[in-house]
């Protein structure tokens, strides 16, 4: 139970700061609800799709190539300034290419603004990964919300002071996320400077280097997987098209940073400190549990709140994207599933299997748009998203539980699941109103109060009376 503790502790640590840095997308949701059309913002999200795939070329896995070569004994650490020289010369790269493009093709020319605004914030957002990952190993906590905190209140910031006294419309969302990273980026190198040795060493920079190549993949497939989105309803659809899509997504978002990254954060090292510990076991087995609850509670709830909150505002331009907001927020749940079996990659110590599953899983994405060429629209990529994220979870399980043993298909399990379908069934039973009812709103609330109390009791329950898993 003290392990279950640990992990509840780091997750709720890094979510704060986790949340606080993709929350920015939510912070911003009655900005864009309010003062943007849906082609709009279907264009700024649409280049955010262009920037989320960036920033991970940029970022080149550094992060995780910190956490590898750094030396946690010394008071002084060379690896963060030579990861720091990978992506500046990673980004030089991109910049060079980005220019080249906008000069040599004359139909991207028209967006060249555009494309500057996302290569900014995607190099910045780049450099501010290494101070915010010495951060994180130096257990440094406090400083980490402080970094993150100091880029939200300045995107959010500057975002409603442009949209509402500027004519810029959504640019001014991409000038606020560049300025933000900037200025985050200066704050978190000051707070570290001193734990850094400015040392060029061409040995590990060349081992941080290739490390950074190896996992690039990886990081990469997932971001690919939701930009691909995009791309392929825009080659068939509008921006405005993107918009509702973009509005589907950023709702799911309260699942995927709220639940799914900061628990993703804290998985990993609290796997690697505990796997030995006596009770290890058990305590995978409460994790998986407790998720599967937690998870299909965040995305319920998200499901059967989000169309009254637009009833009530009266905005109608966005009321469609509510359809699809079930299939994204499933797919950040089972991504949660994905790192909670992953981990047994890890620990096995074959690293390949990571880059099979993510090539497997974006050729399965990409087969699914090709033979879905004649049908594409909102409903089918939101579906095939969704296809997508439960074929690399269930590739993540079939590698990665041969080294955990998570017992999957235990009673417990499938009592959650049992509750959920009756819920689910109880809410489709009310109502479908037109316009905002307190009355049918205050019943969805009161149902979903005593399904949360529902799993507190089955989990205490279960805790104490272990005959009630029977296999």
């Amino acid at each position: 139970m003290s392990q279950l503790k640990e992990l509840l502790g780091d997750t709720a640590i890094y979510g704060i700061g986790s949340f606080l840095l993709k929350a920015t997308q939510i912070l911003i949701l009655p900005l864009i609800i309010f003062y943007l059309k849906t082609d709009e913002f279907g264009r700024l999200d649409y280049f955010l799709s262009i920037k989320n795939i960036l920033i991970i070329l940029y970022g080149y896995g550094i992060l995780t190539s910190i956490f590898k070569y750094s030396d946690y004994n010394q008071k002084l650490d060379k690896s963060p300034f030579n990861g720091f020289l990978v992506v500046l010369l990673i980004v030089g790269i991109g910049t060079l290419t980005i220019f080249g493009l906008i000069f040599l093709f004359p139909s991207i020319y028209g967006y060249a603004e555009d494309l500057l605004y996302v290569h900014l914030i995607s190099a910045f957002g780049a450099f501010l990964t290494i101070p915010l990952g010495v951060l994180r190993q130096r257990k440094m906590p406090k400083s980490y919300i402080f970094v993150s905190t100091i880029y939200t209140l300045l995107f959010i910031g500057i975002s409603y002071v442009f949209v509402l006294y500027t004519s810029l419309s959504y640019k001014s969302i991409l000038l606020a996320h560049t300025l933000a990273a900037l200025i985050a980026f200066i704050s978190g190198a000051f707070l570290v400077k001193k734990y850094i040795l400015f040392s060029y060493s061409p040995t590990l920079f060349k081992k941080m280097f290739n490390f950074g190549f190896s996992i690039l993949l990886n990081s990469l497939c997932f971001i690919i997987i939701l930009s691909l989105t995009r791309f392929v309803l825009k080659s068939n659809g509008t921006f405005e098209d993107i918009g509702l899509l973009g509005m589907a997504t950023r709702l799911s978002l309260f699942v995927g940073a709220l639940l799914v990254a900061p628990f993703n954060l804290a998985w990993l090292p609290f796997v690697s400190a505990n796997v030995k510990k006596e009770g290890f076991t058990n305590t995978l087995n409460s994790v998986f549990r407790i998720f599967t609850w937690v998870g299909l509670f965040f995305c319920l709830t998200l499901e059967f709140v989000a169309k009254d909150f637009f009833l009530l505002i009266e905005n109608k331009e966005y009321l469609p994207s509510i359809k699809h907001i079930l299939p994204f927020s499933l797919s950040h749940f089972l991504l949660g599933y994905y790192f909670i079996f992953a981990a047994g990659i890890y620990l096995s110590g074959k690293i390949i299997q990571y880059r099979i599953i993510a090539i497997s899983t974006v050729a399965f994405n990409v087969l699914l748009y090709l033979f879905s060429l004649n049908y594409i629209n909102i409903y089918s990529v939101s579906y095939i998203t969704l296809l997508s994220f439960a074929f690399a979870m269930m590739l993540s399980f079939f590698y990665g539980n041969k080294t955990l043993k998570i017992k999957v298909l235990r009673s417990s399990n499938i009592y959650i699941l049992i509750s959920y379908v009756i819920f689910f069934a109880a809410i489709k039973l009310l109502p479908d109103a037109l316009i905002f009812s307190p009355t049918i709103f205050g019943i969805k609330i009161v149902l979903l109060m005593l399904l949360f109390v529902f799993h507190i009791i089955l989990e205490k329950y279960l805790l104490k009376k272990k005959y009630l898993d029977v296999f």
